[in-house]
């Protein structure tokens, strides 16, 4: 599978992984009723908290409304889905932060036993969306790490007027770090409005941002549709585990 960083059109080359169905992962559901200019919350939960990088593994049911609780314990690295070569050494040993939502919380479990030579933090809740996360990286600020993976849209109304400016507004906040965004996987629409309404406009607005990885994750699972859940957008274990697998030499190619 091949990911293009708009702007420079540069290929990254990544292996699509032909694994074996697991356990299918939870995570929030469809959007609820409301205007087309509300945007939507898959789940719903107290504020966020940074978490370690060690998440809790993806569980077989939907999760409850509640924010990730630190863990205590070190992850075991996770082993490569069969047919994979061990990982190459990092291009750079630049530190890493995770954003997004539950689609984050499924990477979470694997990447810190994939990505080697890296600092690594993470900050993801049920129900993220760009609207809750905006004002914490804006905080934040120029204390954000060099390398940030965007795990963010499923939770957002698939309006284009609204994405818009809420994606340009996240990217200027990123500034000219390394940014890593996957395509959303989501069927249906919203008030009419189709959820693919994100990756469209995401590709529009890193068109001209060279310094933004845009992972084609719709076309991965589109190879591997055994990994869906049955709300069609979480993946199953063996799912989030090439994920997390992608992300990681999407990072390791950081400049």
């Amino acid at each position: 599978m091949t990911s293009t960083r708009r702007g420079t059109r540069r290929a990254w080359g990544v292996a699509v992984l032909s694994v074996a169905v697991v356990v299918t992962a939870g995570g929030c559901g469809a959007g609820a009723t409301a205007s087309p200019t509300t945007p939507v919350a898959r789940g719903t939960g107290p504020p966020p908290v940074v978490v370690p990088t060690v998440a809790t593994p993806p569980p077989t049911t939907p999760l409850p409304p509640a924010a990730p609780q630190p863990a205590t314990t070190t992850a075991p690295p996770a082993a490569p889905p069969a047919g994979t070569a061990p990982a190459a050494a990092p291009h750079n040993n630049k530190a890493v932060l995770v954003v997004g939502d539950s689609l984050a919380e499924g990477t979470m479990y694997y990447l810190p036993g994939i990505l080697k030579g890296h600092p690594l933090t993470s900050r993801y809740h049920i129900g993220y969306a760009l609207r809750t996360a905006l004002p914490w990286l804006e905080a934040i600020g120029p204390s954000l790490a060099p390398i940030v993976v965007v795990n963010l849209g499923n939770n957002d109304a698939p309006v284009p007027s609204i994405l818009g400016p809420e994606i340009g507004k996240t990217l200027d906040v990123l500034g000219n770090r390394c940014v890593i965004w996957p395509t959303i996987v989501a069927p249906g629409s919203y008030n009419g409005y189709p959820w693919a309404n994100f990756n469209k406009v995401l590709l529009a607005e890193t068109a001209n941002r060279p310094n933004v990885n845009v992972l084609d994750w719709v076309s991965v699972v589109a190879g591997h549709p055994e990994w869906l859940a049955s709300d069609g957008i979480h993946v199953s274990g063996v799912g989030y585990q090439t994920r997390a697998h992608l992300v990681a030499a999407a990072i390791d190619q950081c400049p």
